[in-house]
């Protein structure tokens, strides 16, 4: 009788710590798609540090460049190794922890389950931090982003009922480690075989990320890096220009020790992607910079510093941009302006007007008064003062640089450029 009541209480044991493979499974598809993003986005970190621009599914808003406002701010580093790389190592890790619950679910699978929900709400703190510093910091939205906060929390809501339940007395936290001496049915060689090669591929799984991630920005970076260090050196020798930049339009912070002036024309192919690079560069440094916009149209209409007519109608473009200021609808104008392809007439100047919403009729008076040509030339002649005669060209603290460098190299200049240029008088 004592015997059966012995074999009969075994049974009830193994049953109360089988866990149901689903939440297992359930467990990796939601990693494998975490980890799916992460490289996603982490491609768009690569094309960023080769200069170029992605655009993609769920690339958010934010100074219309989204994903990559997040990518390369100063934000997106840590520790050196950007933030979607770490991502990928930590959804590496709970597809490996979701497929040791599903080898282990009839004894030991809980404890893979209990680490998992560990890792995730040590997720979700990180989440609510990145969230915080998206939204109020870089002022921008990546939807991939929040969609792997999504995982996150769908992770919890997965996992957390599961350690809920899990029976009393729990196995140890380390019964996930091999070595372990347990009551099961196969043998413990290849249990701890099983172990090894599940804590071995997390390991794996992390040095091979990060080490990864570190050796392909060496590579990309190698030659931008000395190139950082000339142009530093040259910002460091100039004597700097006093630029005027009360009435222009800005980005970022009014009270900002670093001014950065652009001069740029709306019909400059550089000057377009120049554009883009200094929206990303103002979405991560809102409080340490202030970026100015002036008008350098290489058009004879109005600029008579020019031996040819490289881009004719830049001139009724800026213009047309003067006059948008004047309703606050600068920035809108200027992003469709930089895609304005064609002959440029009045018409077109026009159009992009209404596709803003701005008040035709006022617009209209602000370009027959020709004010706002008045606000160009004299954009034109500080520009010829101060040695422009390409477009773009930045002054950095009253400190000239040719050419707007690419997205990661921006950031490491408006570093130095904070601690060792003073402000222009």
């Amino acid at each position: 009788m004592g015997k059966k009541n012995t074999v009969k209480n075994s049974v009830n044991a193994g049953d109360v710590n089988y866990l149901n493979p689903w939440s297992g499974w359930l467990l990796i598809t939601a990693a494998l798609a975490g980890l799916g993003i992460c490289l996603y986005l982490y491609s768009f970190h690569i094309a960023l540090t080769m200069g170029e621009i992605k655009s993609g599914l769920l690339c958010g808003s934010g100074n219309g460049l989204g994903c990559n406002s997040v990518s390369s701010s100063p934000y997106s580093i840590f520790l050196g190794i950007p933030l979607a790389a770490w991502g990928v190592v930590y959804y590496g890790a709970l597809a490996l922890l979701g497929l040791g619950s599903l080898i282990f679910r009839k004894d030991c699978g809980r404890v893979f389950i209990r680490w998992a929900l560990l890792l995730t709400l040590a997720g979700l703190v990180v989440d609510l931090y990145l969230a915080y510093t998206m939204i109020f910091r870089i002022r921008a939205v990546c939807g991939l982003c929040l969609a792997t906060y999504g995982i996150n929390v769908a992770l919890i809501l997965l996992l957390a009922p599961q350690v809920w339940r899990e029976p009393r007395p729990r196995a140890p936290w380390l019964t996930i480690l091999p070595g372990k001496k347990e009551d099961q049915a196969v043998a413990l060689y290849y249990r701890n075989v099983i172990k090894g090669f599940l804590i071995g591929a997390v390991l794996l799984t992390t040095v091979i990320g990060l080490a990864g991630s570190q050796l392909l920005a060496g590579s990309l970076t190698g030659s931008d890096k000395q190139q950082l260090a000339k142009v530093s050196e040259n910002l460091l020798r100039q004597k700097s220009h006093s630029l005027k930049i009360e009435g222009r339009p800005f980005m970022g912070s009014e009270s900002a020790g670093l001014t950065v002036v652009e001069f740029s024309d709306f019909l400059c192919p550089y000057c377009a992607k120049a554009a883009k690079f200094l929206k990303l560069a103002g979405s991560g440094n809102h409080d340490r910079a202030r970026f100015v916009f002036r008008h350098y149209p290489l058009d004879k209409a109005c600029n008579p510093g020019l031996s040819s007519n490289i881009h004719p109608g830049a001139c009724l473009l800026a213009e047309g941009a003067v006059c948008a200021q004047e309703q606050g609808k600068f920035w809108a104008y200027h992003d469709i302006a930089f895609e304005t392809e064609g002959k440029i007439s009045r018409s077109v100047v026009q159009n992009i007007a209404d596709r803003i919403e701005m008040d035709l009729e006022a617009f209209n008076s602000c370009l027959d008064s020709r004010r706002g040509l008045g606000i160009v030339t004299e954009d034109i002649q500080a520009a010829i003062n101060a040695g422009v005669t390409a477009t773009p060209t930045l002054f950095i603290n009253g400190r000239k640089l040719r050419g707007v460098p690419k997205p990661w190299v921006l950031n490491e200049l408006l570093k130095f450029s904070e601690q060792n240029l003073a402000p222009a008088q």
